[in-house]
């Protein structure tokens, strides 16, 4: 049975809009971790499964072929694409910690309805997910990259229990009516697996705080964008277009770790029940010592010592300067605030101070259900603007965007007359075109792997 995660639309698409023009990588093929290779396959039920009688054989379906080190070949219906739906253009990420294979693709149901769809295999199928956004936008460029973190709690044994947090990142554009393609950002959380959160839609472009750029973005920047993995195993970096700004983008997008949430959630319950024992408002003072204590002690649990300290500290000073002048719930909850900026700050468990963070908006994303018999604990994502550039000019064939791991330079690259061109950002100015000449030891994917390569090592 499919799980159906429906995105508010943003805005309203009057008619139908245009087949997209799809300029990004199509990655198709990917490496497990014992050496096999997962690749997707496009056709019909009848062409990727001559002897199937399960589907009819004029649907157009998806099929993942796996292929052993020792050239073994397994080949498997992509659970999702059974029904009469033209699905195309599938994306895949490998999670080297859950041994799964994610794939993300379009589908269009009566020809018309353009959304997106996410499977994942790791000897089973996870149930597919439908990403509705707005049913009649196409939908162009989906990419999806993969965050992992893990959180320490006790279970309801009393027991510590290790839970494994994996964060599926979304990106994509959706054309407007007005014929421009907007970038939009879904978080997909899963906790040991399990799909968690009420999953919300983000408008990359609603980030984008820059000045107005004079003239205009081409059609072929204007229908890419790029995710990579960012400066460490918690975020992503997002390349895309703005229609707001006629500039180029990147914002950083952060999955905050799990345990700072629950700092902060335990941090505001402690502070109404120690209030409610010590007659705040007139007991402020106590309130804020064993506000500060308790949060020192499980702090420690996640963060540097020296991290935690400062977290209670400031939470410690917050309450004493308010001296019992707000009620005990808006102290609380502002508490709880000042620690999740804190963290925001000092992210990667402490370990990673950053200049911009002040630039940093955090977002909450809803947990769902309960674990250990308790409720499910908000994912915090943290977006900031890394940098923006006026649209330069480039060829007048499709555009790849590569973002660096930084979020501060980019390089635009498209084919020319048997060469990949190339410009990039130095010191925040275009450089003049640049070639890689094309050759049979150096082809087109080969060359989009150099600079990509290059952009990694920013």
């Amino acid at each position: 049975m499919r799980r159906i995660l429906r995105l508010l639309p943003l805005f309203v698409v009057c008619g139908l809009a245009a087949a997209p023009l799809w300029a990004s990588s199509q990655q198709d093929v990917v490496l497990g971790a014992n050496g096999e290779v997962y690749s997707a396959k496009e056709g019909t039920y009848g062409q990727l499964f001559p002897a199937g009688k399960d589907v009819d054989p004029s649907y157009p379906v998806l099929a993942l072929e796996i292929t052993q080190p020792d050239g073994a070949r397994q080949r498997l219906l992509v659970d999702g694409t059974e029904g009469p739906g033209q699905d195309n253009k599938p994306f895949l990420v490998y999670e080297e910690s859950s041994r799964t294979v994610f794939l993300l693709w379009e589908t269009r149901f009566n020809g018309v309805h353009p959304m997106l769809m996410l499977a994942g295999y790791g000897g089973s199928w996870m149930a597919p997910v439908e990403i509705v956004g707005n049913p009649f936008a196409a939908k162009t460029s989906p990419q999806l990259a993969i965050t992992r973190d893990t959180v320490e709690q006790t279970g309801s044994d009393g027991a510590p229990v290790t839970l494994r947090r994996t964060v599926l990142h979304l990106v994509w554009g959706e054309e407007t009516s007005a014929g421009t393609v907007e970038a939009f950002y879904m978080p997909v959380v899963l906790d040991d697996g399990v799909l968690s959160g009420h999953n919300t839609v983000f408008r990359l472009g609603d980030f984008d705080k820059s000045e107005v750029a004079a003239g205009e973005i081409s059609p072929e920047l204007e229908q890419a964008l790029a995710l990579n993995r960012g400066r460490d195993e918690h975020t992503v970096v997002a390349a895309f277009p703005s229609t707001r700004s006629h500039r180029l983008v990147t914002v950083e997008i952060d999955a905050l770790p799990a345990q700072l949430s629950r700092l902060a959630d335990e941090a505001r319950m402690h502070i109404i029940e120690i209030g409610a024992k010590h007659s705040y408002p007139a007991g402020y003072k106590q309130v804020a010592d064993l506000a500060r204590m308790h949060i020192i002690e499980i702090g420690v649990k996640g963060y540097q010592s020296e991290v935690a300290q400062a977290m209670a500290q400031q939470v410690s000073t917050l309450i004493l300067e308010n001296k019992g002048g707000d009620a005990l719930s808006v102290i609380a909850d502002r508490a709880r605030m000042h620690i999740i900026e804190i963290g925001a700050k000092l992210s990667d468990r402490g370990l990673r101070n950053s200049a911009s963070s002040s630039t940093v908006q955090i977002k909450e994303i809803s947990g769902e259900g309960t674990q250990d018999g308790q409720a499910a604990p908000l994912h915090l994502l943290g977006f900031r603007l890394a940098a923006t550039w006026p649209a330069p000019e480039t060829g007048s064939q499709p555009v790849r965007y590569f973002p660096a791991r930084s979020g501060r330079a980019l390089l635009l690259a498209w084919v020319d007359n048997g060469k990949v061109k190339y410009r990039e950002t130095q010191e925040g100015e275009w450089s003049a075109v640049k070639e890689i000449a094309l050759s049979p030891s150096v082809d087109v994917d080969r060359a989009y792997q150099i600079l990509e390569e290059r952009m990694n090592r920013n």
